[in-house]
């Protein structure tokens, strides 16, 4: 069994390490809009069996089995994000890497997900305040700021989903994809109203693991492409900082033995941190069905958003997130099946 694992764990090691030293490639949607992934810490999502191609739904609740979930993720993928932190606003802003400057701090953060793109509708509004004005103006999304004009925040609001099921309870099956666009006109109309904007923002549903790097950058002008490029500059004393291994959506004895305690930002640090997260994989993979060992609950693990990154907007994003659960509709079939 320990050979099995080595063997899962060196391709992962390879792969990582291999990526990191060329720097990451960005997709054409990330150079045109400097817009990517943004990793959340997790939160739940409602679970509900059945999906468009589904003839029959079945109500709420967690339907999925822990023997199940991994083939009810039909996605898997390592995304890597740098975060530069700054230091006036006390916040991290997710974008494409940059050169860092003396003094300044970034996170960078390492995915490996097996995960389900769940398209969530928000209606979204910045707040601004206006010189000689006591109170914030709500401002529509993609209209210009007013003269002198500041973002100090963003309203977020997730559509009416509960609403749009019970509407479309009593249509016909043939009729459900124009009554469901008829919803979306009339609330999207409503909340015009409120110089709010439909936005459908990809969240990612799923479970993992998370490598995640809190930077000092000790000189200006590094790059931060990549785990091996960052272990590099802290061997150099260039970068300090600490690194953490978290489980997204997975617990159990044999992962919480194989978590690495928080420790000093180094190549070694780093190399042993990508092990433990091999010896991880493996686990999840090798542990049979029906173990009490290993538990798997799909979270919301990160979300792409197509309108920016501001941290102000992912906070108030992920604020929605939190108090309203997402509705993950499980792909049907028998266990085993994915989505067709």
């Amino acid at each position: 069994m320990k050979r099995t694992a080595i063997l899962l764990v060196m391709p992962l090691l390879s792969t990582l390490t291999g990526c990191a030293s060329i720097g990451r490639i960005e997709t054409p949607g990330e150079k045109a809009s400097a817009y990517g992934y943004v990793p959340l810490d997790p939160l739940p999502v409602d679970q509900a069996s059945g999906a468009d191609s589904c003839t029959e739904t079945s109500g709420g609740g967690n339907v999925t089995a822990n023997a199940d979930v991994l083939s009810r993720l039909p996605d898997q993928t390592i995304r890597f994000a740098v975060a530069t932190f700054d230091q006036t606003k006390g916040s991290l802003t997710f974008g494409p890497a940059t050169l860092t400057s003396k003094g300044g701090q970034y996170k960078a953060v390492l995915d490996y997900i097996q995960a389900d793109a769940v398209p969530e509708i928000f209606y979204i509004r910045k707040r601004v305040t206006v010189p000689g004005q006591t109170q914030s103006v709500p401002v529509a999304l993609s209209d210009p700021l007013p003269m002198g004009g500041k973002i100090i925040g963003y309203d977020a609001v997730i559509s009416n989903s509960t609403g749009m099921q019970a509407a479309l309870q009593s249509v016909a099956p043939a009729e459900v994809a124009l009554a469901r666009s008829r919803f979306l006109e009339a609330e999207a109309e409503k909340f015009a109203e409120g110089h709010y904007q439909q936005v459908t923002v990809p969240v990612y549903v799923g479970i993992g693991l998370r490598l995640s790097a809190d930077i000092l950058s000790l000189q200006g002008g590094l790059t931060l492409a990549g785990l091996s490029a960052i272990g590099a500059e802290a061997e150099a004393k260039r970068v300090t900082g600490t690194l953490t291994v978290q489980s997204l959506g997975v617990s159990g004895k044999s992962i919480a033995t194989a978590l690495p305690l928080p420790s000093k930002l180094d190549q070694t640090t780093i190399e042993n941190a990508i092990l433990a997260i091999g010896n991880m994989r493996a686990t999840l993979y090798a542990t049979g069905q029906g173990t009490n060992d290993l538990y798997k609950q799909p979270r919301i693990v990160g979300l792409y958003s197509p309108v920016g990154s501001d941290p102000l907007l992912i906070n108030a994003l992920y604020s929605e997130l939190s108090r309203i659960r997402p509705r993950w509709l499980v792909p049907c079939g028998a266990a085993g099946q994915g989505k067709s």
